[in-house]
């Protein structure tokens, strides 16, 4: 059935006219001639059904063109049917389909021309426009098959690279699959001999799996109720662990609160440790040099007087010693008298022996002084070393007092550093537990289609 309603044609919505004929020569209905006088209304609407096409309509031109007998009388028809002169068709077709031939009178006896050849040419010129109309349809359609066509060629050329990557993406996914299928033969095998300890067991069901996340998967799909029942358990526990967390926070910072005035108080305390321990340390070195001093001073005092006792002692041993001396002179020089005198009296022999035991008796004391002298000496020696002695026991127990106070100051320290590796204990092990809650949340992992689907199976 042809679009046509009240002798007007509407092409088809996919097959809009264009301006070209399929033998590549301009359209005819497209000429200023073949579109329809104003005088004349054009009809716009169809039946119910019928829809309303974009471009213009087709319609049968009026016939108002005089013919030209003298270019008709100048064409060869036998000629142009025998060499199949399509260009002369081409160049008389709008003169022959679009003249008025009913005003046309015999040019011999002036009669007019019989009505029944009028309508049988009307009926040609009428064919003609509706052929030339077809024409530019098909080739219209022609052009947009050859489009799709093109595009048809395209997307399969994308197809087939489309294709051709599939195949390969089968090829490794079946590979894949072999290498899977056999894996889960032999933990399937390793399952049923009870080899495998690290597998993860459906509490719901007799299958087993690889880890945790495959049953999350196994659970959603499989049991979804207690699936639902554990996630609203897990839900509340995050929500626990969220509380937790949150106070282990403000425990933190609390902990790192204190941490910080501890190690100011510390610094505070060991500063005024120091300080301390340095003004005990000038207080006590001022009175250790105080100290000496005194004794130094107190023992060249007695040094001193020991001096001029020894030297006023030393100085009578002397002078006695130069009266000895000189008194034992005389008697040498007596004896020597005597020896030169042979005669003498009894009388200068007993003042002679007198003599000898005087110088005898003076040789015995001063013997005695010296070893007087030289006990004293001793006994001075012995003071000063005994003194010395005592001056080193004090300075060694003013140094030991000194240690032992160093010693203090460095327990102290010591203590302190110890609380402060206890504090750090504790916040390390807070911080573990912490670390250990914040693991213990439960994760649900999503496996990919195609785990599922061999699980399924």
């Amino acid at each position: 059935m042809q679009p046509f309603y009240d002798n007007v044609y509407y092409p088809y919505p996919s097959d809009p006219p264009g301006t070209h004929s399929s033998a590549g020569i301009p359209s005819l209905l497209s000429s200023p001639q073949s579109q329809p006088s104003s005088g004349r209304p054009a009809a716009s609407t169809m039946s119910s059904g019928a829809s309303t096409s974009t471009h213009p309509p087709f319609k049968f031109r009026s016939r108002r063109e005089n013919v030209d007998w003298r270019r008709i009388s100048a064409v060869n028809v036998d000629q142009v049917a025998c060499e199949m002169d399509f260009h002369a068709l081409q160049e008389h077709i709008t003169a022959v389909t679009f003249c008025n031939v009913e005003g046309e009178r015999c040019h011999r006896c002036q009669s007019p021309v019989d009505p029944a050849l009028i309508k049988l040419f009307r009926l040609a010129q009428l064919t003609v426009e509706y052929l030339l109309h077809s024409q530019d349809c098909l080739s219209i359609s022609l052009n947009a098959a050859e489009e799709r066509l093109l595009a048809e060629a395209r997307e399969k050329e994308q197809i087939c690279i489309q294709l051709q990557k599939k195949t390969q993406d089968a090829k490794e996914l079946k590979e894949e699959l072999k290498q899977r299928k056999k894996i889960i033969t032999s933990q399937q095998a390793m399952f049923s001999a009870g080899i495998g300890a690290n597998y993860h067991k459906c509490q719901h069901c007799e299958k087993v799996f690889m880890n945790a996340s495959f049953l999350q998967s196994h659970m959603q799909r499989r049991h979804p109720g207690e699936f639902d029942i554990k996630l609203n358990i897990e839900n509340q526990k995050k929500v626990q662990i969220m509380k937790l967390q949150e106070e282990i926070n403000k425990l933190q910072e609390n902990l790192s609160l204190v941490t910080t005035q501890m190690e100011t108080q510390q610094k505070d305390y060991s500063a005024k440790q120091e300080k301390e321990h340095i003004q005990k340390q000038e207080e006590f070195k001022r009175q250790l040099e105080m100290w000496k001093e005194d004794e130094k001073r107190m023992m060249n005092n007695k040094i001193d007087e020991v001096k001029q006792a020894c030297q006023r002692d030393m100085d009578s041993m002397h002078q006695k010693n130069r009266n000895l001396e000189t008194e034992l002179l005389k008697l040498q020089q007596r004896n020597l008298q005597e020896t030169v005198q042979p005669v003498q009296t009894q009388p200068a022999a007993v003042t002679s022996n007198e003599h000898w035991q005087e110088v005898v008796k003076l040789q015995q004391k001063l013997h005695k002084q010296e070893v007087k002298w030289s006990g004293k000496m001793q006994k001075i020696k012995e003071d000063h070393d005994t003194e010395k002695r005592l001056l080193q026991e004090e300075l060694s127990k003013l140094r030991s007092a000194v240690s032992e106070g160093r010693e203090e100051s460095r327990r102290q320290v010591q203590e302190l550093s110890h609380r402060l590796q206890e504090q750090q204990q504790i916040i390390t092990s807070q911080n573990k537990q912490m670390k250990q809650i914040s693991a213990k949340p439960p994760t649900i992992t999503v496996q990919r289609e195609g785990l599922w689907n061999l699980d399924c199976h």
